[in-house]
């Protein structure tokens, strides 16, 4: 079972932008939006630290405050075992 519970610490207003993290910050702004057209996924990669669990919390957030849609937040390894329990079941 993925656990989906957020810290409500991470959220948009208090992400420290800075010249390393600004490119995501910028493309991560829209997400979550009414308007937003979603066509493909998105990927952040960086060093520990550089904001990415912040950033996607913070998407996660914004989501659920203005669309009234499920959301699940998963890390890598929570998706991964979730993804090999499937497949094992469809086997």
């Amino acid at each position: 079972m993925i656990n989906t519970k957020l810290n409500s610490g991470f959220c948009f207003d208090n992400f420290i932008v800075k010249d390393s993290n600004m490119l995501a910050f910028s493309a991560v702004l829209g997400v979550g939006q009414e308007s937003m057209e979603y066509s493909s996924p998105m990927f952040l990669y960086g060093e520990s630290g550089s904001g990415k669990t912040h950033l996607l919390k913070s998407i996660v957030r914004k989501f659920k405050q203005t669309n009234k849609k499920s959301v699940l937040y998963a890390t890598a390894d929570e998706f991964c075992r979730e993804d090999a329990r499937g497949v094992a079941y469809c086997s």
